[in-house]
């Protein structure tokens, strides 16, 4: 039993591994997504700060030429423009939250599952100890049984040779 044991004990030491390197995987994914999303963040913080300066640098229509002739677009133009990405960023940002939450689930689930996997390792390393030290008091016991039979067999031999020894007185 000692070997079966054994052999639970190193597929379970294994298959606890294995949850704990895709526990790192998953934590490492989920905070990816974590980090993304602080980007994102910064971003829409980035273009709200776009959007103020431009609403406060005027709210005209202005056009400049260029040195190559082409116009520069519009305060407005810009402005839209600033509007659309911070709402586009804004959106991702929602979404990576999302995203960033069923990953910390993930995490959690995969991290109860190592820990019951553990604890099972755990249980079959104190039965495997259990019965090491089962067979150690058995075997302890056989060797002293073996050492009491030897004294018994010792003392009946010489208790034998001493009845056999004595010579016969004979009877005249």
């Amino acid at each position: 039993m000692r070997r079966s044991l054994s052999r639970v004990l190193r597929l379970r030491a294994l298959v606890e591994e294995e949850s704990r390197l895709k526990l790192e995987r998953l934590a490492q994914e989920a905070y990816s997504i974590v980090h993304i999303q602080e980007m994102k963040r910064s971003l829409v913080s980035e273009y709200r700060n776009s959007i103020f300066y431009l609403i406060t640098q005027g709210s005209g229509h202005q056009t400049q030429q260029t040195n190559d002739g082409l116009q520069r677009q519009s305060l407005h133009e810009d402005w839209l423009t600033v509007v659309r990405d911070s709402d586009l960023a804004s959106s991702c940002e929602r979404q990576l939250q999302i995203l960033a939450a069923e990953a910390m689930g993930r995490v959690e689930v995969e991290r109860e599952q190592m820990l019951q996997l553990r604890t099972e390792r755990k249980q079959i390393e104190i039965l495997l100890d259990h019965e090491m030290a089962l067979q150690d008091i058995e075997r302890e016991r056989n060797q002293q049984r073996k050492l009491d039979d030897w004294y018994a067999a010792t003392c009946h031999m010489k208790l034998h040779r001493a009845l056999h020894s004595k010579p016969e007185k004979s009877l005249t």
